[in-house]
């Protein structure tokens, strides 16, 4: 038996907490769902009185008798949450649209490139005449 889940499942019950909810947040750790619901066995044996309580407190009913066959526990499958879609994160900027202001930036980037690159191609287009002009400088 795993005594880090049964003390961890004692300690969930004492403040309040119910078994089931206290097993689902063990199991959402990682832990085996056999090794939860063996210490949620253990936990629920420690919490019921003792047989000569139990028997005590037994009133049958006349049409249909009441058995007490011990503590028993639910699987745990039976009271976990369904698995719902988790929320999209964002986790980066790729996604959203970009905003007016960076739009008429870029527009303004690319046209100065686009006179960058036409200015180089001149200077190929018209070395001899460039270099002319500043050995006549």
């Amino acid at each position: 038996m795993n005594y880090e889940i049964l003390e961890g499942l004692k300690q969930a019950v004492s403040k309040g907490e119910s078994l089931q909810r206290a097993m689902g947040t063990f199991y959402n750790a990682g832990y085996s769902k056999s090794e939860i619901e063996e210490a949620a066995r253990e936990v629920q044996m420690q919490q019921s009185p003792h047989p000569t309580q139990i028997a005590s407190q037994i009133q049958p009913r006349p049409e249909k008798p009441k058995f007490n066959s011990g503590p028993t526990v639910q699987k745990i499958s039976s009271y976990l949450p369904e698995k719902t879609p988790a929320p999209k994160q964002t986790i980066s900027n790729y996604e959203q649209t970009p905003k007016p202001k960076g739009k008429w930036l870029l527009i303004l980037l690319v046209v100065i490139l686009l006179i960058l690159l036409g200015g180089l191609a001149a200077l190929f287009i018209f070395k001899q005449d460039v270099l002319n002009f500043i050995a006549n400088l």
